[in-house]
């Protein structure tokens, strides 16, 4: 049996992984977007202390002669200095370009805020005794270079702490995770017969081996009710075999002493046929209680249906049709096939109005009998409770042990029956396929 995820569905190791990477992608982002505030904020006020140094430095000397002022420029190092008269002229500095425009711009406004203009931050003052204004400007596209270098690093830090720790996530997640993958795979392939099996992780010694344990006991306990289970039917099967045995005898006898006297064996016969039938019943019973399962058998599937459909014994207002399969063959006895085909069969015919359709195909590894009738079809809602013991459907005239039955035999034979449709019901009954290797090809026998 494989495991198979639902549509849609991730594991759980991916969702931590993923809930860990969304976590700490979320936390980089955040840790990114401060860091360039900080650096945006302390760049700036570099940039702001730098030119508030340099412009007290290129005042200091300023050389003031009556209305002229003369600008010591060794003073202002990689600053850009201007003197603007009151009519807004440069008495000092450079002028033609556009950042003496700005500084123009910035003159009229002096001791306001420094101006920030592409990578130039300028700031405007009066100077001492004159009605001239001093404009310094400053070079921050290091500044910027610095901050922008910054916040680079800061993100790639970020993807690289994100994807370390997805990683070490995903690691430690499959490792701790691996022995319950382990433990729902062994419990995958055990079958109903298997009921010493135990996942065995040994003493509790975390939550995974503690689980385990638990699972183990729980085993324990339903292989307990299952062993019940099957001493008791094994001991009514026994106990009902030996008056089986002596009806039969008396009815052979009285048949050949019916023979004898010349009148109809017709009634003691039918009688021998049905113990015969009850016979192969009980049969099938011991083998379920005992979990034998039957290999290297050989039975023509067109055989099976034929002594399911003599068993179920159809009515006569429903026409039972019959597809043959000639060549098909299941590995499982007949005794054992018919009496999981019979019982659906059965059921198809109570519920029928007129008509019940049985075919057989190969599909893969097993042989599908398909078993389907024209009656008013099956709740959904009661799809899985018509396979457990005593469950039955609204005005159901059976007990509710046909179909449980069915399902047990055919998976101690190797398969399965299960619901395929509603409306109109549509039942499958799979048997194990039986194959031939021929010299490099496989063949059905």
């Amino acid at each position: 049996m494989k495991l198979a995820a639902a549509p849609g569905a991730r594991s759980l190791r991916t969702r931590i992984a993923a809930a860990t990477a969304a976590v700490t992608l979320l936390g980089a982002v955040v840790l990114t977007g401060v860091v360039w505030l900080v650096l945006d904020r302390v760049v700036a006020a570099d940039a702001r202390s730098a030119l508030a140094d340099r412009t007290a430095t290129v005042s200091a000397g300023l050389v003031v002669d009556g209305s002229d002022v003369t600008l010591d420029t060794s003073a202002a190092r990689d600053a850009t200095v201007w003197v603007f008269a009151p009519d807004g002229t440069a008495v000092e500095g450079p002028s033609g370009g556009e950042l003496d425009e700005e500084a123009a711009e910035v003159a009229r406004d002096p001791g306001a805020e420094p101006a920030e203009w592409h990578d130039w931050l300028l700031q405007a003052e009066d100077v001492s005794g004159t009605d001239d204004v001093l404009v310094v400007a400053l070079p921050i596209g290091g500044y910027e270079s610095t901050k922008h270098l910054a916040a680079l690093l800061t993100a790639l830090v970020g993807v690289v702490v994100v994807a370390a720790v997805t990683v070490l996530t995903a690691w430690s997640t499959r490792r701790a995770l691996g022995p319950v993958t382990g433990m729902a795979r062994d419990a995958a392939a055990w079958s109903a017969a298997d009921l010493d099996r135990r996942f065995g992780l040994g003493p509790p010694h975390d939550e995974i081996t503690e689980l385990g344990s638990v699972l183990d006991g729980l085993l324990d306990r339903a292989a307990q009710a299952i062993r019940a289970e099957q001493r008791l039917t094994a001991e009514l099967a026994h106990e009902i075999r030996t008056p089986l045995t002596v009806i039969r005898a008396e009815a052979e006898l009285a048949a050949m002493d019916a023979a004898a006297r010349g009148t109809s064996t017709e009634r003691l016969d039918a009688i021998m046929a049905s113990v015969d039938t009850l016979t192969g019943v009980v049969t099938t019973l011991l083998a379920v209680s005992r979990g034998e399962r039957v290999v290297d058998a050989s039975t023509p599937v067109d055989d099976v249906v034929g002594a399911a459909v003599a068993v179920a014994a159809p009515p006569e207002h429903v026409a039972v049709t019959v597809d043959p399969a000639p060549g098909v063959f299941v590995a499982v006895p007949l005794e054992v096939a018919s009496q999981a085909v019979a019982p659906v069969v059965a059921n198809a015919l109570r519920y029928a109005r007129s008509r019940v359709r049985v075919a057989a195909r190969v599909a893969g590894d097993v042989v599908e009998v398909v078993v389907e009738d024209d009656g008013p079809g099956v709740d959904p809602e009661l799809a899985d409770e018509i396979f457990e013991p005593g469950r039955r459907g609204p005005d159901s005239p059976g007990a509710g042990l046909g179909l449980p039955l069915a399902r047990r035999v055919a998976r101690l034979a190797g398969g399965d029956v299960r619901l395929d449709a509603h409306d109109p019901a549509r039942f499958v009954v799979s048997l194990p396929v039986r194959r031939t290797i021929h010299s490099g090809y496989t063949s059905r026998v």
